[in-house]
């Protein structure tokens, strides 16, 4: 049994959650813990009944009023983060404010997680993809102007249209003017210090005027504002997306890849903090992570 070393430093657990129910009670229940709290974004298009029923008895958990239409790759995504941000900054003091989505769980226990955040104090956890084509996805995305992201959804006439729209911009030159010296991405699943979290509040302006009009910028906006900081010198790997982010993630085999329970051990195993995906269809993975991270065997 690990000794939790805790210097009664709290953290913010900052959810985002539109779907599967079941996981996410099954997430609420894993980081009920004296020293957490709980903020949760549930999406507009929901229902906040299903998502009620889950309980903290040591934790404070905290349903954001302030309820997004978010839909994927548009701006809303990035106003979804900042608000959850802003909610919890306003709320208390925390040493770690962790992005996690309804699906994610923790793969390791509350003495766990405190202890090596403890141990890692200062550092940023938030992934960079360093490959060329994260670069020229940055440029597609940023630099030039996404109007219908909004109703990509089943909606294939929009998704040609904005096809056509991108390669209209390229043919005649339109660029938005850069409004940062060095652009970055990875993914948006981060645990950042509150310092860090507030220099994020502190540019909701420039954030609001420079990436309303982009794709999937989740992805984007925190690594490149980081990456014009003295931030940068506290990312905990540049290297490496996923060991910086602590999130254990298969894209090999999935958009991310669901875990069943024939994936215990490598949960059981892995190094990382946290992991996603889980899905309702799969509920004894979750079962067995519960019983691994309460000592049962």
């Amino acid at each position: 049994m690990l000794t939790y070393i805790g210097r009664n430093m709290k953290h913010a657990f900052l959810i985002i959650a539109h779907n599967n129910p079941r996981i996410f009670e099954t997430l609420i229940g894993l980081l009920d813990f004296k020293d957490n709290d709980i903020f949760v974004h549930i999406d507009k298009k929901a229902d906040i009944n299903d998502f009620t029923k889950a309980k903290c008895s040591f934790s404070n958990i905290v349903f954001v009023e302030n309820r997004l239409d978010v839909r994927w790759g548009d701006f809303s995504q990035i106003l979804c983060e900042m608000e959850l941000f802003r909610s919890a900054h306003s709320y208390c003091h925390y040493e770690y404010y962790h992005l996690l989505s309804g699906v994610d769980l923790p793969i390791k226990s509350n003495e766990y997680i405190h202890n090596f955040f403890n141990l890692h104090n200062g550092f940023e956890f938030i992934g960079f993809d360093n490959s060329k084509e994260a670069q020229r996805d940055i440029y597609d995305k940023t630099q030039l102007f996404h109007i219908l992201t909004r109703c990509y959804k089943n909606n294939k006439f929009a998704e040609k249209l904005d096809r056509f729209w991108l390669k209209l911009q390229k043919l005649i030159n339109v660029r938005k003017a850069k409004a940062f010296k060095y652009y970055a991405k990875g993914a948006n699943w981060v645990s950042l210090t509150e310092e860090c979290v507030e220099y994020l509040l502190s540019k909701k302006n420039i954030i609001n005027a420079h990436f309303k009009y982009t794709k999937c910028a989740d992805e984007i906006y925190k690594q490149t504002l980081i990456v014009n900081s003295k931030f940068k010198n506290s990312v905990y790997s540049m290297q490496d997306e996923y060991f910086s982010n602590q999130r254990e993630v298969d894209w090999l085999r999935g958009n991310p890849y669901e875990y069943t329970a024939d994936d215990f051990d490598i949960l059981k195993n892995s190094t990382k903090i946290f992991a996603r995906k889980f899905s309702d269809k799969s509920i004894e993975i979750t079962i067995l992570i519960r019983n691994l991270l309460n000592g049962n065997k």
